[in-house]
């Protein structure tokens, strides 16, 4: 099977140069990471991050440190920034190429790809605690304290889980 992962950047960084997968070092980017080493076990995987800086980008792709995030701007900036760096526009021309996606964005992220959302063409989970019409694993308040994590690395958490439980079963 061929899955498309799709997750955010994170605030904690390295510095210097790195491929897009080391670059991150918050709790939520790991938790992925390890979720997507369960997943290459049995299945092709493509890993891709939304970066404020750097649009949509490639698990391997070389970036620099940057202190920028879709988190800290208003919706009209991060419409405007998403087209800029057309993200929705390479998400639609990668997704094609895959059997099943998994988001694990927050709000913020989320709306860089709001048009996108629209109409999925392929089976997808989504880690958020916003409603949308596919399958969605809810990561909320509520969640964080069931789990006794904090609510940020809640959505990495969960995808860890769900992973770890779909293996069990097919995917």
């Amino acid at each position: 099977m061929k899955i498309l992962v799709i997750s955010s950047c994170t605030k904690r960084k390295k510095e210097g140069k790195y491929k897009a997968s080391e670059m991150y070092t918050g709790k939520q980017h790991l938790l992925v990471k390890k979720g997507i080493e369960i997943l290459r076990k049995d299945n092709y995987v493509d890993w891709y991050i939304i970066s404020a800086k750097y649009g949509l980008i490639n698990e391997n792709y070389l970036i620099e440190s940057y202190d920028l995030s879709f988190n800290n701007m208003h919706k009209r900036d991060i419409r405007k920034l998403s087209k800029d760096l057309r993200i929705e526009d390479k998400l639609s021309s990668i997704i094609k190429n895959h059997n099943k996606a998994f988001f694990i964005l927050g709000e913020k992220y989320l709306i860089s790809i709001e048009n996108f959302l629209k109409d999925i063409p392929i089976p997808s989970v989504f880690f958020t605690n916003k409603k949308l019409p596919y399958e969605t694993i809810k990561c909320g308040i509520e969640e964080a304290k069931k789990y006794h994590i904090s609510v940020i690395s809640l959505k990495g958490h969960l995808f860890l889980k769900y992973i770890k439980k779909e293996k069990r079963g097919a995917l």
